[in-house]
């Protein structure tokens, strides 16, 4: 059954898709923290919406759920820059496949509705800077 797969795999399946788009993070792709030696500049994603909910398109399981999307970087030109551009690449559907033990192909998409302020943090004694939106987001089996 589709939701077997789907469910326990949303922040795999999400991660994956995010990669396809993300080259000016360098693969810096991580869920919820950054490992401490990290390179700027990095993306973090994580929940906005309580985990999402299950919804139902074409008798298939589906998901939608608001993902916050954290570009930090050591000038806060460089995290607004980056972001920019990943937000830029949101266009269309991008087909997530491959993942081990994952046998239906998703079709994931990023639709980009808020936008979130932070304040300068102070990590290995350096200024790093964080430009977020909120992105509401969709997976559906393909």
């Amino acid at each position: 059954m589709i939701i077997n797969a789907l469910y326990p795999n949303i922040w795999r399946i999400i991660s994956r898709a995010l990669v396809q788009i993300s080259g000016q993070y360098g693969g810096r792709v991580f869920f919820n923290v950054a490992p401490p030696e990290v390179t700027y500049p990095y993306l973090i994603y994580q929940s906005d919406s309580s985990l999402g909910y299950s919804y139902s398109m074409l008798n298939m399981s589906a998901w939608k759920g608001i993902v916050t999307m954290r570009s930090v970087s050591t000038t806060l030109a460089s995290a607004s820059d980056s972001l920019a551009e990943l937000s830029n690449g949101f266009t269309g559907a991008f087909v997530v496949s491959g993942i081990a033990n994952i046998a239906v192909p998703y079709d994931v998409q990023f639709y980009p509705y808020k936008v979130y302020s932070y304040p300068v943090e102070r990590l290995n004694n350096a200024a790093v800077y964080t430009s977020a939106i909120g992105v509401e987001t969709f997976i559906t089996p393909r």
